[in-house]
């Protein structure tokens, strides 16, 4: 027993003390030989010599260190490589072709682009043996870079060359067709373009094609459906049919979507909205009475009056449709059905009527124009959103019936500053006083000028104060005298045209035959007095 273990010993120290050179010795000769003996054969061997040495070696309290194990090594002959056959069996040649037998066609699979062609293809890789292909008419419409993580549906398993062949453009398709089944289950809100407006609805875009009909068309826009082309709406799908034998159909609705978003608005607004409150909101429809106002979901009614503190003949010339402006919040009525909201603009800007108790005094004239006319008064703007109000009795000395017989809209007039009442907002002013008090002034003139001129040139003589009005009163004599004769000589020209008329007719009967109607008997004198007795 004893020679055994000494003749085995060298043996064994040489393996031992040398597993990296026999595993490099076993990796070439591996390489270079087309036959190769079993691993088996060898194990044995390495089995045995590990076991002897332990025997021979004398018991130790120190723990054994684990030595690595060392490479099998045929005894006498060179290990042979594995045959095609044992290859083809391993686990790493199945590992190596297993992306070409995973790689079925029509399959999803996902990958990283790792370079962009000239020619517009994709190089993907999806883990295979070799780099996928996108050809440029499969990339689709999204923009796509090197390092993007895209799906692909697997076109062709392998081509001519080895590289798989994917479609980027299918897989989006796929993908939008799972996202519209999830939307009509869910409810989620798709948006959709129009592309076409046909008999009974719309034709819309959501990757596929989708029909929305006319009754599912917001009633808002029913009306208009041509307008709708291009536009982009909301819509929720109800119907939903993918088959492969049939062309795929989906139905939506806009209408649906239309009224859900509505009340989300709605309920976002309503929980900002209240009295007092400055909102922002979008001019939505002009009236004649007003105009109303998006508040983000609930619409406000912004009356003419609120408008401006001066009058406002029509809301138009205020805003315009599609305008974004403050308000203020003044009422909310909440029993009626909807809600009402009162908004006013006005109240943003400054008061006029503030300043009119500085910029105005009673007694004061100023110049104003004519507004408007009421059956007893007429209304005169001093200025923008301050006006005045003019009684009938006040607008001339004469009597006056209606204002429109002495003033007209639009013109200027001046007036007399009679009362003013700032909490009222009122206004009273006269015309018939600034007349007077015109005149008044003028007569004043007048005095002083007549008093400068005596004290600068002596007494005065009616000439020099009334020498103008006589005149004047002369000159009209002299015209109206002028008038008068010849209005006498044309009516006697005219007798004297009658009387030649006359004498005309008169000449014509001396040359007609008179017949004696007195039977030749001779006429009575004139002073003949022939009585008759009963």
């Amino acid at each position: 027993m004893a020679d055994t273990q000494t003749n085995d010993t060298p043996v064994t120290e040489e393996v031992t003390t040398q597993p990296t050179d026999a595993t490099t010795e076993v990796a070439q000769t591996e390489t270079e030989t087309t036959e190769a003996a079993p691993v088996e054969e060898a194990a044995p061997a390495a089995e045995a010599a590990p076991a002897e040495e332990t025997e021979s070696e004398p018991a130790s309290s120190e723990p054994a260190v684990a030595e690595p194990a060392p490479a099998p090594v045929a005894e006498g002959k060179p290990a042979r490589q594995p045959s095609m056959a044992q290859v083809m069996e391993s686990d790493e040649f199945a590992a190596y072709m297993s992306g070409a037998e995973t790689l079925a066609r029509n399959s999803m699979v996902r990958g990283v682009v790792v370079r962009l062609e000239d020619n517009g293809s994709v190089l993907v890789d999806i883990g295979a043996k070799s780099e996928a292909i996108i050809p440029r008419n499969e990339v689709g419409d999204d923009e796509i870079g090197v390092g993007d993580e895209i799906e692909c549906v697997v076109v062709k398993p392998e081509d001519d060359e080895g590289h798989p062949v994917v479609s980027k453009r299918r897989a989006d398709f796929e993908r939008i067709k799972r996202e519209i089944a999830e939307a009509k289950n869910t409810g989620k809100i798709l948006q959709a373009t129009v592309k076409e407006a046909i008999k009974g609805g719309l034709i819309v875009d959501l990757g596929v094609a989708a029909f929305v009909p006319a009754s599912h068309v917001d009633q808002k826009v029913r009306g208009q459906l041509d307008r709708l082309i291009g536009q982009v709406l909301p819509v929720k799908v109800i119907e939903v049919e993918f088959s492969k034998k049939r062309s795929d159909k989906v139905i939506a609705s806009h209408r649906l979507a239309a009224e859900e978003e509505r009340e989300s608005r709605a309920s976002e607004a309503w929980a900002n909205i209240e009295k007092d409150k400055i909102v922002e909101g979008v001019v939505r429809r002009i009236t004649d009475f007003g105009a109303f106002i998006d508040l983000g979901g609930v619409d406000g009614l912004l009356h003419v009056r609120e408008m401006a503190w001066g009058r406002v003949e029509h809301p138009s010339n205020v805003v315009k449709k599609g305008q974004k402006l403050q308000v203020l919040i003044l009422d909310i009525d909440e029993t009626a059905n909807p809600k009402r909201i009162a908004l006013g603009l006005k109240q943003l800007l400054p008061d006029p009527w503030k300043k009119a108790a500085k910029n105005y005094r009673v007694g004061q004239t100023v110049t104003a124009k004519i507004v408007r006319l009421a059956p007893t008064v007429a209304f005169a703007e001093l200025e923008p959103g301050v006006e005045a109000v003019i009684p009938v009795s006040e607008l001339s000395e004469e009597r006056v019936k209606e204002p429109g017989d002495v003033v007209t809209i639009g013109q200027e007039v001046e007036g007399r500053i009679k009362q003013i009442l700032t909490n009222q907002r009122r206004i009273t002013m006269s015309l018939r006083a600034a007349v007077q008090e015109r005149e008044r002034r003028e007569t004043r003139t007048a005095v002083r000028e007549v008093n400068q001129r005596a004290d600068s040139d002596g007494p005065l003589r009616l000439g020099d104060l009334f020498g103008k009005e006589l005149r004047a009163v002369r000159d009209r004599n002299k015209n109206r005298t002028r008038e008068e004769a010849r209005a006498r000589a044309q009516e006697a020209a005219e007798d004297e045209e009658d009387y030649e008329e006359l004498e005309d007719v008169v000449v014509e009967g001396e040359n007609e035959e008179v017949t004696d109607i007195t039977n030749g008997e001779p006429d009575v004198p004139a002073d003949h007095d022939e009585s008759v007795e009963g």
